[in-house]
């Protein structure tokens, strides 16, 4: 086995200790292999191991084992950093994962949760969009995406009698003079 192969591996082995841990509701030492595994599998799919294996190639299924390894850490990271609160994390890691693959579903659902919860409407209904877009059949994805946009209902409501309430007082103070 070769060292991209046994490192490759080995960021693998570390997702799967994350997987337990986050089951196990331990979100922080699912982030610590999670974290593992990233250092294991980032650099690995470039292409340009001359550092590491002269001359070697990798083959399109070592390569696509790599790269979704790598997306699994950060969508895997991002859902524990929306358990955790940590909703700015959350969209760097999907950010990352949507780096490597932009349409990928879960990213732009986790990144719209995000978002939504960070009370950006906007971003969290463009991002829901793309996800639904992406994953049609996602029960989960229209769920959220109707509570955003049920906000954006309240958000716009709550805009509009703000400004009635200026042109009102307005037209009450040239009444007035």
């Amino acid at each position: 086995m070769s060292t991209v192969e046994e490192k490759a591996l080995r960021g693998i082995c570390e997702k799967e200790k994350g997987n337990a841990e986050f089951k196990k509701g331990n979100l922080s030492g699912a982030l610590r292999f999670y974290h593992q595994g990233l250092l294991c599998l980032t650099g690995l799919d470039t292409g340009n191991l001359g550092g590491i294996v002269p001359n070697q190639n990798l083959d399109a299924k070592l390569k696509k084992d790599i790269q979704d390894g790598l997306k699994s850490c950060h969508l895997n990271m991002a859902a524990c950093y929306l358990k955790l609160q940590k909703f700015e994390k959350a969209v760097s890691s999907c950010d990352k994962v949507i780096k490597i693959d932009p349409n990928n579903a879960k990213a732009h659902f986790r990144r719209g949760q995000a978002h939504f919860s960070m009370n950006d409407v906007d971003k969290a209904a463009a991002d829901l969009i793309k996800a639904g877009q992406l994953a049609p059949n996602d029960a989960g994805i229209r769920e959220e995406l109707t509570k955003v946009r049920q906000k954006q209902r309240e958000l716009d409501e709550k805009s509009r009698r703000e400004w009635m309430g200026v042109f009102n007082k307005g037209n009450l103070s040239s009444e007035a003079s």
